[in-house]
């Protein structure tokens, strides 16, 4: 199990195989032409539960928004970090 903590405070652990996964590699190719695809990205690498988590961490409590680049900011540090720790 990989586990970190992003800059805003969000504790997150991720199985080690995701960083092997074919399909999760699949979506993360054609993240970049179709943003659309960034909420499954999301479910692929963390799981159902820690994106609701997520989401409620990043939750504006005053608008009760997510801010879809706040989302995409937190992905990427996980995917990076995960990243450093698997090549370590």
């Amino acid at each position: 199990m990989i586990a970190g903590i992003t800059k805003s405070g969000f504790k997150y652990e991720i199985h080690e195989d995701t960083a092997d996964n074919w399909e999760l590699f699949e979506l993360l190719s054609e993240l970049e032409e179709n943003q659309l695809l960034l909420p499954k990205v999301l479910n692929a690498f963390l799981g159902t539960e820690q994106v609701k988590r997520l989401k409620e961490h990043l939750r504006n409590k005053e608008t009760g928004i997510v801010k879809t680049s706040a989302m995409q900011t937190e992905l990427m540090e996980i995917i990076k970090s995960s990243k450093k720790i698997k090549n370590s």
